[in-house]
């Protein structure tokens, strides 16, 4: 059986991609950094909506940006 996603550190911080935390960023309802990550590096958000909508940000920028149309491609 698998484990409860409600305890992943994506879904504890709000932030499905687990989106590192950069201030630059200044992603919208980011709150911060994790506390208590090994080690603390993604960005905590107010919301799930605001998480969903900075990892859309993000994907829609890999595309745009640097042209890279699938996983594979933004993985590497």
């Amino acid at each position: 059986m698998a484990g409860d996603p409600r305890q992943s550190r994506g879904f504890r911080n709000r932030n499905p991609g687990n989106i590192d935390y950069v201030p630059a960023n200044n992603w919208q309802g980011q709150l911060g950094r994790e506390q208590g990550g090994n080690p603390p590096r993604f960005a905590v958000f107010e919301t799930h909506e605001y998480g969903v909508r900075a990892l859309i940000a993000l994907l829609t920028t890999y595309q745009t940006r640097y042209g890279l149309r699938n996983i594979e491609q933004i993985i590497s």
